[in-house]
């Protein structure tokens, strides 16, 4: 945690722009930005670590041995019956040996070719879901409906919505390599700090521009903040009035929200001067 408690400067000083003030407040503010960086960090390097295990533990699931069985009978089916027809054990009715012949010959290497591609598929597929578990998502043919309760109200769809909502789910795209992983968590950091760092500074201008030709002083009172959430008081004084400037910020998410995020709230207070 982070707390910082200042004595207000009680020496006037020049005229303070809506500019310096933004820069004041960022400035104090720049640690939790930097916690707010760690922790997003920490968020998708938790993902990769997940996803990995995910490769691991993935082939001993119920569903990727199901789906896996059912795609070696297929490839085995397929290949069985054109090898018949190539044999001469199988004659088709409704085509001549020749045309069969080639079809068989066709298909059996539309077989070879495509079975390599399903195994594949299957293991990504349980790779995916075997993750999706990991992060406390509740798959559809998993689920336990509570009789009597609409589906958008059951306990495990809500849970899976929240889950969602978080963005953890979609690190899994992410991890195919360690560079694809790493521009992609980078580039949600930068977005993160951008967004975090803007908001803040349109809340100082939104809060002071009543008064923005009047400030003489802005002096911080206190600040306290731990991993991108925190509050910071400032006392502002102009020539016939004294203020209280309250800034907070909390890490927010939502449902049409794929990451992290900073909400800010800001309030100024005119108090006895």
């Amino acid at each position: 945690m982070t707390i910082f408690v200042l004595s207000i400067n009680k020496e006037m000083n020049s005229m303070k722009t809506i500019s310096q003030i933004q820069q004041e407040v960022l400035a104090t503010a720049q640690v939790t930005l930097d916690e707010l960086q760690a922790s997003i960090e920490k968020f998708w390097e938790e993902g990769w670590e997940r996803n990995e295990e995910a490769k691991r533990t993935c082939q001993s699931s119920k569903w990727y041995a199901n789906n896996i069985s059912r795609v070696i009978r297929d490839y085995a089916s397929y290949k069985n019956l054109y090898e018949k027809i190539l044999s001469g054990e199988y004659v088709s009715q409704h085509q001549s040996r020749e045309d069969a012949v080639a079809e068989a010959t066709k298909q059996l290497e539309k077989n070879e070719e495509s079975f390599p591609r399903s195994l594949n598929h299957i293991y990504q597929t349980a790779v995916r879901r075997t993750y999706y578990t990991l992060c406390g998502y509740t798959h559809e043919d998993e689920m336990v409906h509570t009789p009597g309760v609409r589906y958008d109200r059951q306990p495990e769809y809500i849970r899976n919505k929240e889950i969602q909502a978080s963005g953890v789910l979609s690190i899994h795209f992410y991890c195919e390599s360690r560079e694809k992983f790493y521009a992609k968590r980078d580039q949600e950091v930068r977005l993160t700090i951008e967004q975090a760092t803007a908001k803040l500074k349109l809340q100082v201008e939104k809060k002071l521009t009543p008064i923005k030709d009047k400030i003489q002083s802005f002096d911080l009172i206190s600040f306290r903040g731990q991993q991108g959430n925190y509050v910071g008081e400032w006392v502002i004084r102009t020539e016939d009035a004294r203020y209280i400037f309250k800034t907070s910020c909390i890490l927010a998410g939502g449902y049409n929200i794929q990451c992290l995020h900073t909400r800010y709230i800001a309030n100024l207070k005119q108090v006895k001067k």
